[in-house]
């Protein structure tokens, strides 16, 4: 009954991916869910160890050259941003962000509701190569699925990829 999609009203639904934990011993029942920063690559699991990796970015609002691409739209007689006031008012944002703007984020429910949240990991955990590749992070994301349904051990690298290969020791992101 719905002519074109700009008759639904949509709410804003940010970037991320939302895993359910059901318990299929009985009748279907969810005993917990995670919500990760990121989209979902791929994942492998070995047992009841569950290891996912997403793709994330910083949580920046950067700013970009041109009228097209400028954060707030410019007003009649205003110029657009030139490529030197973008890069420079993406300096400042940066020297301004916190570690929290860097790295993903997870919000845990357990089956009595009780939330948990944080960050996936910390710097230490975190890997880049050599010479800068972009801002895209992979995180490897472990889950015991025996338990409680919360990330631990999870590992970053700077970087992007998109083929997963697991054996059961091993996991290759290219």
């Amino acid at each position: 009954g719905v002519e074109s999609f700009a008759d639904i009203e949509m709410s804003y639904v940010p970037e991320g991916t939302r895993l359910v934990l059901v318990d299929l011993s009985g009748n279907p029942e969810v005993v917990g869910t995670v919500d990760l920063d990121g989209t979902y690559v791929d994942g492998r699991q070995v047992g009841s160890t569950a290891r996912l990796v997403v793709r994330s970015g910083p949580r920046l609002d950067w700013t970009y050259p041109g009228e097209m691409y400028a954060p707030v739209p410019s007003t009649e007689g205003e110029a657009p941003l030139t490529e030197a006031e973008a890069l420079a008012a993406n300096r400042e944002l940066v020297e301004r962000s916190t570690i929290e703007d860097w790295l993903p984020r997870f919000v845990a429910t357990d089956e009595a509701g009780e939330r948990s949240d944080g960050l996936l990991g910390e710097c230490e955990d975190v890997s880049h190569p050599r010479e800068y590749s972009g801002t895209s992070m992979l995180t490897v994301v472990t889950l015991d699925l025996a338990g409680a349904l919360e990330p631990h051990g999870s590992v970053t690298v700077v970087a992007d990829g998109q083929t997963v290969y697991g054996t059961a020791e091993s996991l290759y992101i290219a």
